[in-house]
C-alpha cells in the first residue's frame, strides 16, 4: 500500500496499491524516472508506473534470491542486496554488475551522489 505522508498516522490517506509480489516487500524506492521500484523476499524487483490512482507493474526481474536491501541512484541504477551479494541493474533492469565478498546478508544500501 502507498500512503500520502502526514505527521498524524490517521491522516495518511491511501493513494494506491502495488499488487504483484508473492512474498513480503522489503524495500520501496522512488526512481527519478517517475516510477516506484520494489524489492521483495520473493526474489524479484518490480518497476511500477502510475496512471492517475492506478499502479501497473511495468517490469519484473528475478534476482535469484530474496532482496534484502535496495536503493536507486540519481541515474536510475538500482543497487540491490540479494542475500550476501550486491547486484547493480541499469534503468532497463538489466544486470550490469555483481559484487561478491560479504559473508552475511546485506541489510542496508545507500547511494551517495558524486561530488563535482
Amino acid at each position: 500500500y502507498l500512503r500520502g505522508f502526514s505527521e498524524r498516522a490517521a491522516d495518511m490517506k491511501l493513494v494506491g496499491k502495488l499488487i504483484g509480489h508473492t512474498a513480503e516487500v522489503m524495500q520501496v524506492c522512488w526512481n527519478n524516472g517517475g516510477m516506484w521500484i520494489t524489492g521483495s523476499e520473493d526474489g524479484t524487483i518490480r518497476a511500477w508506473a502510475q496512471d492517475e490512482r492506478t499502479y501497473t507493474c511495468e517490469q519484473v526481474v528475478s534476482t535469484g534470491d530474496p532482496v534484502t536491501a535496495m536503493c536507486v541512484d540519481e541515474s536510475g541504477y538500482i543497487i540491490a542486496g540479494v542475500k550476501d551479494i550486491l547486484k547493480v541493474y541499469d534503468v532497463n533492469l538489466e544486470l550490469v554488475q555483481v559484487c561478491k565478498g560479504h559473508t552475511d546478508s546485506i541489510r542496508a544500501v545507500i547511494c551517495i551522489p558524486e561530488f563535482k
